[in-house]
């Protein structure tokens, strides 16, 4: 493949997934996070949670990792594909498609942070809400899947997928894919270091108001500190607005 650079292109776009568990990730790195342990205060703009995002402008603007433009992960995976891009975060459900490529690739896990090293957990998560109509149905879903090492087997090779425990690891089915496919064993190994983002009240608006502040600095439109400073304060507003609204 042919690059411009070395470093890995990462997502722009405002949306969901720029500011949920990718951006996480960078924050746990330099010793930030989203929110408070006791899930009620947005924290996402603390001096470490800035250098955060001053990293990732840096990787755009300045090393010039990526062309300066609106990536959602489609568009970064393709880039890859097509030669556009040298490297990529990426998580494990885009290896099958990696390893159909026409070129050889490899996996290696994401360099450490200057305080963590800590990554998303590589599992796909069933969400029960328990106000739902049909919640101990959901429950039951859940535990069909989740309970059952076959079925958790064929539901993780199925998505691209890591076990959420490790004896399912021993099932026959994944151990025939974890063989015809080399590129896991990185996430494997760096599922034993991996930590649960945030996924409480108000996330999927938080992280999309999250995604709007990354865009913003990738294309120069405000500072790192400008940026997290207003997306905090969006952020705490819908906080405070679902979990009110879960009380009653």
């Amino acid at each position: 493949m042919v690059t411009s650079s070395p470093y890995p292109t990462v997502l722009t776009a405002p949306n969901l997934d720029t500011g949920g568990d990718w951006f996480t990730s960078i924050l746990w790195a330099f010793g930030a996070d989203v929110i408070s342990p006791d899930r009620k205060t947005i924290i996402v703009n603390s001096p470490e949670g800035a250098a955060a995002l001053e990293w990732y402008h840096d990787l755009i603007r300045k090393r010039k990792a990526m062309p300066v433009k609106q990536v959602t992960g489609t568009i970064m995976l393709n880039d890859f594909l097509t030669g556009k891009v040298g490297s990529i975060f990426a998580f494990p459900a885009v290896l099958a498609r990696v390893a159909a490529a026409n070129f050889r690739a490899g996996s290696a896990r994401r360099p450490a942070g200057p305080k963590s090293s800590t990554v998303p957990v590589g599992f796909g998560t069933i969400l029960v809400l328990s106000k739902s109509e049909n919640w101990e149905a959901g429950w039951e879903f859940a535990k069909f899947i989740g309970l059952n090492p076959e079925n958790a087997a064929f539901w993780n090779i199925s998505f691209g997928q890591l076990p959420a425990r490790y004896s399912y690891r021993d099932t026959a089915s994944w151990q025939a894919y974890q063989s015809d496919q080399p590129l896991v064993h990185t996430y494997l190994e760096a599922q034993k270091d991996a930590a649960l983002t945030y996924k409480g009240p108000g996330v999927p608006e938080i992280s999309t108001r999250l995604g709007r502040a990354i865009e913003a600095v990738a294309f120069g439109k405000q500072t790192p500190k400008q940026a997290l400073d207003e997306a905090a304060r969006d952020a705490q507003r819908i906080l405070d607005r679902v979990n009110k609204r879960m009380a009653r």
